[in-house]
């Protein structure tokens, strides 16, 4: 006991007993001690500067603003996110959420039904653009009146003829306009297309016919 004394009166420790208790609370400021330098390093990244209570009072003040117009934002968000849920549930009360949703799905039938029929057309029409190539020039002008004629016959002579013009097939109404191909309506782009089979048919007959 007497060689420990020293150390009892340099912790302040009045008897053996209360040495569990003392090296607790030792540890304890340790611990506070090596918080406060992590602190101090940590102060020292944000404000490279030297920190003053004017320093961390502005930087405080400055944080407070951002954080409150980050939350404003985030309520503004929420709000327009409750205001869609209401929507979407008030659209699937009255059945109009099913409504559009099954517009949606004829829409889309309906586009893939005019893409693949636009397709087809313009197949048709580079397919009957190719047949007018390979004819001579003394068959093309067969052909064309009579396909003139089938097409004025099949459209209750609304149309008059059918013309090439800038290597497009062209059909003439009888008030002298013009629309190409792709500017014709379903119906009479099926017209044409049979006029003109019908004209290469009548053609090639009078070929068979003629030596």
């Amino acid at each position: 006991l007497t060689r420990i004394q020293p150390l009892l009166i340099r912790y302040r420790i009045l008897s053996i007993a209360d040495v569990p208790m003392r090296i607790q609370q030792l540890t304890t400021q340790q611990a506070q001690v090596g918080r406060g330098q992590e602190l101090a390093t940590q102060l020292g990244n944000l404000f490279p500067e030297a920190v003053t209570e004017a320093t961390l009072k502005d930087r405080s003040l400055q944080l407070a603003q951002q954080q409150a117009l980050e939350e404003s934002q985030l309520n503004k968000i929420q709000e327009q996110y409750q205001a869609l849920i209401y929507e979407k549930q008030q659209l699937m009360t009255d059945g109009t959420l099913d409504e559009l949703y099954q517009r949606q799905a004829i829409l889309k039938a309906e586009i893939k039904e005019l893409a693949q029929r636009w397709s087809g057309y313009q197949l048709a029409g580079q397919l009957l653009m190719d047949l007018l190539t390979e004819l001579s020039e003394q068959q093309l002008p067969s052909l064309l009146q009579y396909a003139s004629s089938y097409f004025a016959l099949l459209t209750n002579q609304r149309y008059q003829s059918i013309q090439v013009a800038e290597g497009q097939l062209v059909a003439v109404t009888k008030e002298q306009e013009m629309f190409y191909l792709h500017e014709l309506s379903t119906g009479t782009k099926d017209q044409l297309m049979m006029a003109v089979r019908f004209a290469f048919l009548a053609v090639q007959g009078e070929q068979l016919i003629c030596p």
